[in-house]
C-alpha cells in the first residue's frame, strides 16, 4: 500500500543481546503523550518495529524517543542519556530505516552530555531544526560528541570512496546540529556496500587526524534502493580524559554569615559559592532543606523527618530580604533578637524559629496582598499547587489543633479534597501565609543557585528515603504507606542496637500501580533547584529493614520485602521448631542476675512475671518494647538510671526469630549473639546458622534485584538530575550493578569498607561512577576519630598511609593535607569533603574539641542537629594562604576542570 503523503515510514532497528523471556520496546514521546511499541526479533540480537508518521509531528519540539529492556520478571530497564530526536521534515523519501545503537546508562559520556550538565555550565543548549537533507541523500550519521576544541572537527573516514578511502585529507567533516549532536549526509549506491569506518577527530591546524576510534571498524552492510537510512552510532570510541571534580559537604543549618539570623540561610550559599569558587571547588552538598516543623522544639531540627516531600523549611528565609527597605523597621527588630543567636556557637533551633515565625505574623498582612498579584507569585502557585494547597492546610490544622498527628483532627483525620477545598476557602487568609513563606523560600533557594551556576558550581540535594507518619504526604496518601512498620537500619557501625527511624514503610505496590506518580513529582520538585541529588540510603530502594511499630530498636527489625520463613522450612533443615522458644526472649533468673546483680528481686517483682521455674516473662504493661519505653521514658528512667533503662530494652530483644503475621517467620539480625541462642546444643545451632545464612544471603537476592532494579530503573528517568547513591551498610553483591546499570554513582567511605575483609577502603580502586569522602555527618570528623581507636589508627598510619613507626595520638596537619591528597587522587569522579575536615589543614580553622564538629550521632536518638561553622564566610574568603593551599591541592590533582 503506498505511503500517504505527508507521511513517513519509520523502521526502528536496535542490536541488543536479550535473555530468553526479555524483550524491548519502543518508547515514542510526542505532544505530551507516550506511546510504547513492541520491537519484534529477527535475528542475531536485531530487533525491530514499523511505525508510520506525520512529518508534521516528528517535527514537533516534544517529539523523542528511546527504548527499554523488559525482563522476564517484569522489571524495566531504560536507556540512559538524553532521548534521541529526529526531524525528517525536508525528505523526499517517504521510507526511512533508523538503526539505534542501545545506550549504556552506565556510560559516563551520558553525564557529561545529559541536561544536568549542559544546563549547569549555561550552554547554549540549541534544539535541532528542520534538516535540510539534500535530494540526493539516502544515508545520515548521527553521533553524540563532548565539547571538543575549537580546532577539532569530528568526521568519518572509511574504506569506500565516499569516505575517503581511509585519507586523511579525503575525511568527511560532520557538521553540529544543536547541543552537542553532529550529522553527517553520505549518498551511496549498491556499489558502496559492505564498507568500513571509523569517527575520528580532525585538527583543522595541523591538517590531521588527532585520534581514530578505538576497537573494530563499523560495518554496513547493505541498502536498500527504495529506502534511507539515518544512522544513530550513539558515542564515538575515543579516549578522553575522565572530568573529575571536588565538592564540599555541609548543611544549610551550620553556615553562618554576618547576615545570617541564628542559622544559615539560602543566601549563605552564595557566600559558600565565593569561597568554593576561590578555592576551585565546584559542587555543594547540602542535608535535606524539607519543613520539619511539628512542634518548633529540637526534635524538629532531625532534616530527615520532613511533614512535607516537597515544602522548604521557614527558618532558611532571611528576613531583612523579605521586609526590603519599606519595612526595614520591623525586620531590624526581629534582626535585634536574631544578631545574639548569630553570634553562638551552635543554632538554638528553637529560638531561632520562634522568632521567624513571629515577624512572618507580622509582615504577612502588610505584604501579602501586592505579592499575590504579582505574576512571579501566580506562575509559582499554579505550578506547586497539587502539593502547597494540601500543605498549607495540613500547617493550618496542625497549629488549630496543636498537634501534627492528624488522628486527633475532628473531621481531617481523612483527606478529602473536598473538605480541603471548603477548608481553604473560608480560612483563606490565614492558611495563604504558608504561601507566602514557600514563595519566598524558593525565590531565595533560587536566586541563590542561579548565582552557584553562574559560578558554575553544582548544588546537590538529599533526598530522604522517609516520610513522616505526621506528615501531609502520608495524610493525603495513606494507601502508599505500610502504618504498621517503621523503616530503620539493622545493627552496624553506626549504631550496635540498629535504628530506627519512625517513618512508615513504602507500600511499593501501590506505588508502581500510581505509576511512580508521587516519587516522580519529587525528583522534579527537587531538580527546580538542584543539579545532582544524593539518594538516601539507596539500598532501602532494594529492600527496607522494617521494624514493627510495637517495636523500638533496629535489632528488632526485618526485611521488607522479603520472602519469609515457614515452619516447613526449619523441617527441612531438621530442626525441631518451638514458636515460643524461638519467637519470645529467653528470660531466666541466671540472666537477670547477670544483668542485675544485687537488684534482681526488686527489678524481676515489678517488670516481670515468673512462669515457670526460674523462667520469666514481661507483665502484661510492659509486654512490648514500645510500651515498655513509654513508661521508662515517662518516668526519666533513661536519665536516672540509664543502666536499667538499656538493659531492661535489650531483654526484648533476646529472641531467635520474629514473627510476622499472614506471612512468616524472620530471623532476628545477630541472633547468634544473644542468650537465647547460647543456650540451645550445638546440633540445633548449627542448623539455625546454616538457615540462617541462607536466609540473609541468598534467599531473598532474586527478589531484592527485581524490586531495586524495576524501581531505580523507573525513577531514573524521572529528572535531568546526576543521581549519586548513599550505599553503605548491609550491600547486597547485586547492588553495585544495578546502580552502575541505571548511572547512579556510588558511595566510597574510606572509614566503611563495603569488603568484609577490609578495615578500610582502597581508595586507589575505586569506580570512576562514584563518590569519593573521608567521612559523612553521621561519622565523627577525622580528627575526633583518629582518637577513637589507638588500634586501628596504627593500622590506618602504615597500612593506608604507609607512614613509618608509631602513629601520633593527635592526628596533624601533615597526616590531613596526606589523606586529602589521596581523596583527590583517587578514580571518583567526584572527591567530596566535610568542611569540617578541609578546615583541618590547618590548625588555627578548627574547633579545639574535635567532638563538637560532630553533626549526628545515630546511636542517640536525641540527637541534637545544631552544629554550625565557627567562621564567618565573608572571612573564609579572606585567608589567603589557607586558600591557596587548597587551591594548590585541587588544581595538582586536577580537579578544578569538572565545568570548563
Amino acid at each position: 500500500m503506498p505511503i500517504a503523503k505527508n507521511m513517513l515510514e519509520c523502521i526502528f532497528k536496535i542490536s541488543y543481546p536479550t535473555q530468553f523471556g526479555e524483550s524491548l520496546h519502543l518508547i515514542i514521546k510526542q505532544k505530551s503523550e507516550t506511546k510504547i511499541y513492541p520491537l519484534h526479533y529477527v535475528e542475531n540480537n536485531l530487533w525491530q518495529t514499523c511505525i508510520e508518521f506525520n512529518k508534521i509531528d516528528l517535527a514537533h519540539p516534544d517529539f523523542s524517543y528511546g527504548y527499554c529492556l523488559e525482563k522476564k520478571s517484569g522489571a524495566k530497564k531504560y536507556e540512559g542519556g538524553s532521548w534521541r530526536t529526529f526531524n525528517l521534515i525536508n525528505s523526499k523519501n517517504k521510507k526511512w530505516i533508523i538503526h539505534d545503537q542501545w545506550n549504556d546508562a552506565a556510560n559516563p559520556f551520558n553525564l557529561f552530555n545529559s541536561p544536568f550538565f549542559l544546563k549547569t555550565v549555561n550552554s547554549k543548549e540549541k534544539k535541532p531544526g528542520p534538516l535540510k537533507i539534500k535530494e540526493e541523500t539516502n544515508h545520515i550519521f548521527s553521533i553524540q560528541m563532548l565539547a571538543i576544541s575549537k580546532n577539532f572537527k569530528v568526521a568519518i573516514t572509511g574504506n569506500n570512496s565516499k569516505t575517503g578511502l581511509w585519507s586523511v585529507l579525503d575525511s568527511c567533516i560532520m557538521t553540529s546540529k544543536g547541543s552537542n549532536d553532529y550529522s553527517l549526509q553520505l549518498t551511496f549506491t549498491k556499489d558502496d556496500f559492505p564498507f568500513e569506518y571509523k569517527y575520528v577527530l580532525y585538527d583543522t591546524e595541523k591538517k590531521q587526524i588527532h585520534q581514530y576510534e578505538f576497537g573494530s571498524n563499523r560495518l554496513l552492510s547493505a541498502m536498500e534502493e527504495d529506502a534511507s537510512f539515518l544512522i544513530h552510532d550513539g558515542f564515538p570510541r575515543f579516549h578522553f580524559e575522565e572530568k573529575k571534580g571536588a565538592g564540599v559537604s555541609i548543611p544549610v543549618f551550620s553556615l553562618r554569615s554576618r547576615n545570617s539570623g541564628g542559622v544559615g540561610e539560602f543566601n549563605d550559599l552564595q557566600f559558600l559559592g565565593d569561597w568554593c569558587e576561590k578555592i576551585g571547588i565546584q559542587l555543594i552538598q547540602v542535608l535535606p532543606i524539607n519543613d520539619t516543623t511539628v512542634d518548633h522544639s529540637w526534635h524538629d531540627s532531625y532534616p530527615y523527618s520532613a511533614i512535607s516531600a516537597f515544602a522548604l523549611h521557614p527558618m532558611y528565609l532571611n528576613i531583612q530580604q523579605i521586609a526590603g527597605k519599606k519595612y526595614h523597621s520591623i525586620s531590624e527588630k526581629y534582626l535585634d533578637q536574631l544578631k545574639p543567636l548569630n553570634q553562638l556557637a551552635e543554632v538554638n533551633y528553637p529560638e531561632v524559629n520562634r522568632i521567624k515565625w513571629d515577624f512572618f505574623r507580622e509582615i504577612f498582612p502588610l505584604q501579602h496582598k501586592p505579592l499575590f498579584a504579582l505574576k512571579s507569585y501566580q506562575d509559582f502557585f499554579e505550578q506547586n499547587k497539587f502539593w502547597l494547597e494540601p500543605y498549607a492546610a495540613f500547617c493550618f490544622l496542625k497549629t488549630k489543633y496543636k498537634t501534627a498527628d492528624f488522628s486527633h483532627w475532628p473531621a481531617f483525620q481523612k483527606y478529602h479534597p473536598a473538605h480541603i477545598k471548603r477548608l481553604l476557602k473560608t480560612n483563606e487568609t490565614e492558611i495563604s501565609l504558608y504561601y507566602f513563606i514557600q514563595f519566598h523560600l524558593y525565590q531565595q533557594l533560587i536566586k541563590a543557585v542561579n548565582y552557584l551556576k553562574k559560578k558554575n558550581i553544582f548544588l546537590k540535594a538529599d533526598l530522604p528515603i522517609g516520610i513522616k507518619r505526621e506528615s501531609v504526604d502520608f495524610w493525603q496518601y495513606p494507601e502508599l504507606f505500610i502504618d504498621h512498620l517503621r523503616a530503620g537500619a539493622p545493627p552496624d557501625a553506626f549504631a550496635e542496637d540498629g535504628q530506627n527511624w519512625g517513618f512508615p514503610v513504602y507500600q511499593w505496590e501501590a506505588i508502581q500501580k500510581s505509576h511512580y506518580a508521587w516519587w516522580i513529582a519529587k525528583f522534579k520538585n527537587y531538580g527546580m533547584y538542584a543539579t545532582a541529588i544524593r539518594l538516601d540510603h539507596v539500598l532501602g530502594f532494594f529492600r527496607i529493614w522494617s521494624i514493627p511499630k510495637e517495636n523500638v530498636q533496629g535489632t528488632l527489625g526485618y526485611f521488607k520485602p522479603s520472602n519469609a520463613l515457614s515452619e516447613k522450612d526449619f523441617h527441612e533443615h531438621q530442626i525441631s521448631f518451638n514458636e515460643h522458644r524461638f519467637c519470645q526472649p529467653l528470660i531466666t533468673k541466671e540472666l537477670l542476675s547477670n544483668l542485675f546483680a544485687k537488684d534482681i528481686d526488686e527489678i524481676s517483682a515489678f517488670y516481670f512475671t515468673e512462669i515457670g521455674f526460674n523462667l520469666f516473662a514481661f507483665k502484661e504493661k510492659f509486654q512490648t518494647q514500645r510500651k515498655l519505653w513509654d513508661y521508662l521514658m515517662k518516668h526519666k528512667v533513661n536519665k536516672e538510671n540509664p543502666h536499667l533503662f538499656k538493659n531492661l530494652l535489650y531483654l526484648h530483644t533476646e529472641k531467635i526469630l520474629l514473627k510476622e503475621e499472614g506471612y512468616g517467620y524472620h530471623f532476628r539480625v545477630n541472633m547468634q549473639q544473644t542468650f537465647s541462642f547460647a543456650t540451645l546444643d550445638e546440633t540445633t545451632k548449627n542448623r539455625l546458622n546454616e538457615l540462617y545464612h541462607l536466609y540473609f544471603f541468598n534467599r531473598q537476592n532474586d527478589l531484592w534485584l527485581q524490586n531495586g532494579d524495576e524501581i531505580l530503573s523507573s525513577l531514573h528517568k524521572a529528572s535531568d538530575m546526576l543521581y549519586c547513591g548513599e550505599d553503605l551498610g548491609w550491600v547486597p553483591d547485586f547492588v553495585p550493578g544495578v546502580l552502575r546499570e541505571n548511572g547512579i554513582l556510588s558511595l566510597e567511605v574510606q572509614r566503611m569498607p563495603k569488603n568484609n575483609h577490609e578495615v578500610f577502603t582502597d581508595i586507589s580502586a575505586i569506580p570512576y561512577l562514584s563518590i569519593a569522602t573521608p567521612g559523612t555527618h553521621d561519622m565523627p570528623v577525622l580528627r575526633h576519630w583518629w582518637e577513637m581507636d589507638e588500634e586501628k589508627t596504627q593500622l590506618f598510619y602504615y597500612s593506608i598511609l604507609k607512614l613509618p613507626g608509631k602513629a601520633p595520638q593527635k592526628i596533624n596537619e601533615t597526616i590531613i593535607r596526606k589523606i586529602v591528597e589521596q581523596f583527590l587522587l583517587s578514580p571518583a569522579m567526584w572527591s567530596i569533603f566535610p568542611w569540617q575536615d578541609m578546615m583541618a589543614i590547618d590548625d588555627k580553622f578548627v574547633f579545639e574539641d574535635a567532638r563538637k564538629e560532630r553533626i549526628n550521632d545515630p546511636a542517640n536518638a536525641d540527637n541534637k542537629w545544631n552544629y554550625r561553622m565557627h567562621i564567618f564566610l565573608e572571612e573564609l574568603c579572606t585567608y589567603e594562604e589557607f586558600n591557596k593551599q587548597w587551591n594548590e591541592f585541587i588544581s595538582r590533582t586536577n580537579r578544578n576542570k569538572f565545568i570548563p
